[in-house]
């Protein structure tokens, strides 16, 4: 997607293109923000929060009607700007920070992050596949499918109570935990 049409779709309030520009940049705001500024996660997330608000306020009030730039570098200089803000707001001050750029600070490598990260799926997805199919439609039905017990147990009628169903659970996770462990 390019920056215009990603521009045009954040404008039009497009939920997707909002939900995955917002994930996207997130962690490295975050990392942007305790590398340069020694925030900690509580209150980058505040300001990344407040900065995202502000670029879409910008963008739908038509402050903001073209870009040249990407669309995160302005984001991260609305960020910038926020903390800076804040600093001084608070006392703090940070004159070698304040005179930085954004064509200043040298880009992230979040390479070996994400190769961590996909290891830990990889190995997540493996023993989901290799777990016993009752714990395996227990565990999908309670965390990704978002069930109460109530709602579980007529699935399972090999069951007569939700106690029982919820030790059953209980030591499915127990196990899926303790095999993690050891694989990682």
């Amino acid at each position: 997607m390019t920056y215009v049409t990603t521009i045009d779709q954040l404008r039009k309030g497009n939920d997707q293109v909002l939900s995955a520009f917002y994930v996207t940049h997130k962690k490295e705001f975050l990392l942007f923000a305790k590398k340069y500024f020694f925030l900690n996660e509580l209150n980058a997330i505040d300001i990344y929060h407040d900065a995202f608000y502000e670029m879409l306020k910008n963008l739908r009030t038509g402050k903001l009607v073209a870009l040249n730039c990407k669309p995160e570098t302005y984001l991260f200089a609305i960020g910038r700007n926020l903390i800076l803000k804040d600093f001084r707001r608070r006392g703090q001050f940070y004159p070698e920070r304040e005179r930085l750029s954004l064509e200043d600070l040298e880009p992230l490598d979040f390479a070996e992050e994400e190769n961590e990260n996909d290891r830990r799926i990889t190995i997540v997805n493996d023993l989901i596949r290799t777990m016993k199919e009752l714990c395996k439609r227990i565990l999908t039905m309670f965390y990704y499918d978002k069930m109460k017990y109530d709602d579980m147990l007529p699935f399972f009628p090999e069951y007569n109570s939700i106690d029982s169903l919820k030790t059953t659970k209980f030591r499915c996770m127990k196990q899926f935990e303790k095999n993690l462990l050891e694989q990682i």
